[in-house]
């Protein structure tokens, strides 16, 4: 007799930006056995080696960031500090098939981006606003790079798996139903 097993592909995050904040969820994600990979611009001075666990690393801008391989099994965060590149990232993302999108910052700033995404592309998915949660994250008081890092994975797991957050306590059912 065979033995076979089934292995499913492997999630895969991409952190836009390499700040502090972006170390972290990159090495949180990691362990918990995503692929990770950063994108930075062309002239950031980090590389692969700031980011433990990561991937790949790469110095793009956003003329390129599109042709990142990705699908469906995919989230993107988008965590640059600046307005101006997330507008150019998260434009360049706009197409992209992805399961999750997330913007780092308070919600005045997402607005701020999504009013200049639709005077930018009359066009625009709707599906794609729906995807895009700014500010990235659960509310657990995270104040911290670390706790930050576990709001945002704790979010997209909520999305991935089709789940509202909640205390287990509260769950009716039991954990894994």
């Amino acid at each position: 007799s065979i033995f076979e097993q089934a292995i499913k592909p492997s999630f895969q995050l991409i952190i836009v930006g390499s700040e502090h904040d972006s170390v972290e969820l990159c090495r949180f994600a990691s362990n918990i056995g995503w692929e990770v990979n950063i994108v930075a611009p062309p002239n950031d001075p980090k590389n692969i080696h700031n980011f433990s666990g990561a991937t790949n690393y790469y110095g793009i801008d956003e003329k390129e960031f599109e042709n990142i391989s990705y699908d469906n099994q995919t989230a993107i965060v988008f965590m640059t500090h600046s307005y101006v590149k997330d507008v150019k990232y998260v434009s360049a993302a706009r197409n992209m098939n992805v399961s999750y999108l997330g913007l780092l910052g308070p919600s005045k700033r997402r607005e701020k981006l999504i009013n200049e995404l639709l005077e930018r592309y009359e066009d625009i998915d709707d599906m794609f606003f729906d995807k895009l949660h700014g500010p990235a994250g659960i509310n657990i008081g995270a104040e911290t790079p670390q706790e930050i890092a576990v709001s945002i994975i704790s979010e997209i797991l909520s999305v991935i798996r089709n789940q509202q957050p909640m205390s287990l306590k509260d769950k009716k059912t039991g954990i894994h139903q």
